[in-house]
């Protein structure tokens, strides 16, 4: 008969609800509020960079400016322009001959130099834009050209090897973006400060440009509210979604368990009508071989009634019609684990080689059997008839699913070691317990099995030999059980049948 593994059974006590609990959905809208603060944040920032950019841009520009028309001032050694209010001549040009000139109609013109021309451009920047510049040098001539402290360090690093600075400072209260560049002596600057030990390529000092910072700080301010509106409807939009999933989810999962509901109903619904054909079997099955038993005594006792000289040969036929009806029972009892068992110290190593060899005599030549067994003993604590029955009843079932064709038995014992989270299962598709134990493996290379037969080999009764034979294989998962083992069971049909059993090792 060959092995098989019956169906895991259906957990029948029910689902309990999929509810999504609403912490993580709160979670998951905190996460998304603090993902989008993120964003604004850096989303502002990187405008602020932007217009901080732009203030540095205009900076760098306006001193580029500043320096192109000096360089064109210098170029022609400086430019003669009315003597007015504003523009007096120019006191530390006195040794200049031609300072000041009249011209043919009789205006009267003063030289203004490139340093002279700058200053004024920069007072009408500052009168207009508040765009502040100063020309400045740690030697300066002119003493209001004297610079600041921010000037005063920028100066000495560029005489370190710097070529510009910027920074963000604030003057007389108020927030710039200052920018200063190096100037280094031209040949034609000489004219004007030779006087002071310049040489061509000194650093002469630089020219600082101020950028008022309030017209950007105001464009950072105003982008607020739209950038605030825009973030706050991608939030909302982002909630609803959450929410909206949370719901479909959660449709889902109800759909769902209600499907599983019904599912494990139907499976339920099966599994009471197997039991109900299972119980029919083993009526049936019972009935069978007691009615067989029955009439064995019966006829005998016949036998005796009417020809009482035949006792000599009747009394043992009826003790062997009881003697089955009395093992008959005793596996009905295992199957249904209620055997009275004598717990001792069982060697299985010696237990399973002494049936081997008694059961040799019993298995077809053409059966080739391999025997692989422990080298030390293998101690576990049972009962040795009981552990016989396993033994016998595998090594039986072995070996008539070989039938008559050619084929390999092979027998092993060796105790192993099942470990917490070993993803080891049992026939049912329970995962077995973690400890060291006997594994007892008989493998056939008979018939195999298809998922049908699988499924009822543990059945009483069931066999696909011959009507009266099914209960050795429910008696032995029946004292697996009892000894707190597990079985597997591993079979395809046309590729033979392994069984494993798994016995706690003492």
């Amino acid at each position: 008969m060959p092995h098989v593994n019956s169906s895991s059974q259906a957990d029948t006590d029910g689902l309990t609800s999929s509810a999504i609990p609403l912490r993580p959905l709160y979670q998951l809208i905190i996460f998304w509020t603090l993902l989008i603060l993120g964003f604004a944040a850096w989303d502002s920032y990187q405008f602020y960079l932007s217009q901080l950019t732009t203030a540095k841009a205009v900076a760098r520009d306006n001193f580029n400016k500043d320096l192109v028309y000096r360089r064109w001032a210098t170029m022609h050694g400086g430019v003669y322009v009315p003597i007015t209010e504003r523009t007096p001549p120019n006191p530390y040009l006195s040794h200049i001959p031609d300072r000041d000139i009249t011209a043919p109609s009789g205006k009267s013109l003063t030289l203004m130099n490139p340093a002279y021309m700058t200053r004024q451009v920069h007072e009408l920047a500052r009168e207009q834009y508040d765009l502040r510049g100063h020309i400045t040098s740690l030697k300066p001539i002119r003493p209001a050209n004297v610079a600041d402290a921010w000037e005063t360090e920028a100066l000495k690093a560029f005489e370190s090897g710097a070529s510009e600075s910027m920074s963000q400072e604030m003057i007389d209260g108020e927030s710039y973006i200052r920018f200063m560049k190096s100037m280094s002596v031209e040949e034609a600057c000489l004219k004007c400060h030779a006087s002071q030990g310049y040489k061509n390529g000194d650093v002469r000092g630089g020219i600082s440009i101020s950028v008022p910072w309030a017209p950007y700080r105001e464009r950072v301010l105003s982008a607020i509210p739209g950038k605030a509106t825009t973030f706050g409807i991608v939030w909302i939009v982002g909630v609803i979604g959450i929410v909206t999933g949370r719901r479909n989810l959660q449709h889902y999962l109800d759909e769902r368990d209600r499907a599983e509901e019904e599912k494990l109903a139907m499976q339920q619904h099966l599994q009471n009508a197997r039991k109900l054909e299972s119980l029919g079997v083993l009526a049936g099955g019972l009935a069978h071989d007691f009615n067989n038993i029955l009439a064995t005594i019966i006829g005998y006792c016949g036998i005796l009634k009417f020809r009482p000289e035949k006792v000599a040969d009747s009394i043992p036929e009826i003790e062997k019609a009881a003697e089955r009806a009395a093992e008959l029972c005793r596996q009905m009892l295992a199957y249904a684990g209620k055997t009275q068992s004598v717990i001792m110290q069982v060697d299985m190593t010696t237990l399973v080689d002494e049936m081997v060899r008694l059961l040799k005599a019993t298995i077809p030549q053409n059966t080739v059997i391999k025997v692989d067994l422990a080298a030390d003993a293998t101690m576990i604590q049972g009962d040795s008839e009981q552990l016989r029955q396993i033994v016998k009843n595998l090594i039986i079932n072995a070996s008539e699913a070989i039938g008559e064709a050619q084929g390999e038995l092979r027998i092993s014992l060796a105790t192993t070691e099942i470990r917490e989270g070993d993803p080891l299962r049992d026939y049912q598709g329970k995962f077995i317990a973690a400890g060291r134990y006997a594994c007892l493996e008989v493998t056939d290379t008979g018939c195999g099995m298809d998922d049908e037969i699988r499924s009822k080999i543990f059945e009483p009764f069931y066999t696909t030999k011959f009507f009266g034979r099914g209960l050795g294989m429910p008696a032995t998962l029946g004292i697996i059980a009892a000894h707190k083992g597990a079985l597997q069971l591993f079979s395809q049909p046309g590729q033979g049948t392994t069984i494993k059993v798994y016995l706690p090792a003492a």
